[in-house]
């Protein structure tokens, strides 16, 4: 489960919420963000952004890039 081992790796500056389903909102604090898009993307579908909304459409403008790039 995404959100347990999250949980059990916190490092320092970062915050994690478990919620009764089993899932979690993890907040951290970034200067790159495309590092953070990468670092997001290696959970696949078990991870989203939800905050900044400037950061969430960065997400998805870059996948839509990935997408077009496909053969």
């Amino acid at each position: 489960d995404t959100a347990w081992m999250m949980q059990e790796n916190l490092r320092e500056g970062e915050n994690m919420k478990m919620l009764p389903d089993g899932t979690g909102i993890l907040t951290v604090s970034f200067t790159n963000h495309d590092a953070l898009l990468r670092w997001v993307l290696k959970f696949h579908r078990h991870a989203e952004i939800l905050d900044p909304p400037w950061l969430r459409k960065e997400m998805i403008h870059y996948l839509q890039a990935m997408l077009e790039k496909k053969p």
